[in-house]
C-alpha cells in the first residue's frame, strides 16, 4: 500500500483460480508500493482484494463484455484515476516499481503476420487485430501492439473518451496506447501455452513478467517455476488447507 496507483485485476467468474492467486503473490513481493487492490468479476473463494466489484459476463460477445467491464472501471470514482490494468495471469517475475514505463511488443501488423503464419489462415482473433490496423491507417494514428501480457497504466477518464469516440474498434488497449500516443518500452511478451515447455531459459532470461494459460499453469513446468518463486500466502488470500497444516 501507500502508492499512487490503484491495481484493477479484472477476472471473469469466480471460479477456482490459483493463477490469480499467485499472481497477486507476486505483485505483493515484487510490485513495491501501490494503491488499492480491486477485483472486478467474479473473487474466486481464497481470494480478498480490497476492493471487490463483481461483475457479470452478460453480453454476447468477449469484445462487448471487456468493454463493459472497461467502462465500469474507469466509471468508478474510487478508484485513483490513473490505475494499473492486470488480468489473473500477469506474474511480476522481477522487481518493479509502479512507476514502470508502459509495455509494448512490436506492431500490430507484424503480430497479426506472425500470428497467421503460426495458424496457416486468418483467425477471429486476426480478423480483429487487422480491424485495428485498418483504424489506425485511416485516422493516422500509430500501430504499435499493446495486446501484451503484461499489466498496463490506464487514465480512466481518458480511455472513457477514446472508447466513446471509437465505438466500433476493439483491442482497447491498443487503441488507448495508440490514440494517446503512450509510447513506452519494447520487450518481448511470453506467454507459455504448453504443459510441456521447458523452462530452463528463464533462469538466463529473467524476464520482468510471465503469462500462463489454465492448462500450462496447472500441470505444466511453467507452473511449477512460479509456484516455486511465490510459495509464501501473501496479504490477498486466505490460507488453503494444506497451508494451515
Amino acid at each position: 500500500m501507500g502508492g499512487k496507483y490503484d491495481i484493477v485485476y479484472v477476472v471473469k467468474d469466480a471460479a477456482p483460480n490459483e493463477e490469480l492467486r499467485y499472481s497477486l503473490r507476486s505483485v505483493a513481493k515484487n510490485w513495491g508500493e501501490h494503491g488499492t487492490i480491486w477485483i472486478f468479476g467474479g473473487c474466486p473463494e481464497g481470494i480478498r482484494p480490497d476492493r471487490f466489484a463483481p461483475v457479470e459476463m452478460i453480453l454476447p460477445t468477449k469484445w462487448e463484455n471487456i468493454r463493459r467491464q472497461m467502462r465500469l472501471i474507469c466509471e468508478c470514482d474510487e478508484i485513483t484515476e490513473d490505475f494499473w490494468y492486470f488480468n489473473d495471469d500477469f506474474f511480476v517475475m522481477q522487481p518493479t516499481t509502479e512507476d514502470m514505463p508502459q509495455q509494448y511488443n512490436s506492431t500490430l501488423q507484424l503480430v497479426a503476420d506472425l500470428v497467421e503464419s503460426w495458424s496457416g489462415s486468418v483467425t477471429s482473433w486476426t480478423e480483429q487485430l487487422r480491424s485495428v490496423i485498418a483504424w489506425a491507417k485511416k485516422e493516422g494514428y500509430g500501430q504499435v501492439n499493446y495486446e501484451v501480457h503484461k499489466p498496463m497504466r490506464i487514465n480512466r477518464k481518458k480511455m472513457l473518451d477514446v472508447m466513446n469516440k471509437f465505438q466500433d474498434v476493439n483491442f482497447i488497449r491498443s487503441l488507448y496506447g495508440n490514440f494517446y500516443e503512450i509510447g513506452g518500452e519494447n520487450g518481448p511478451d511470453i506467454l507459455v501455452t504448453s504443459p510441456d515447455q521447458d523452462v530452463w531459459w528463464l533462469a538466463k532470461m529473467r524476464p520482468p513478467f510471465i503469462s500462463t494459460t489454465e492448462d500450462s499453469f496447472a500441470g505444466g513446468e511453467i507452473g511449477c517455476y512460479i509456484r516455486a518463486k511465490f510459495p509464501e500466502p501473501c496479504a490477498y488470500e486466505t490460507l488453503t488447507q494444506g497451508e494451515m497444516q
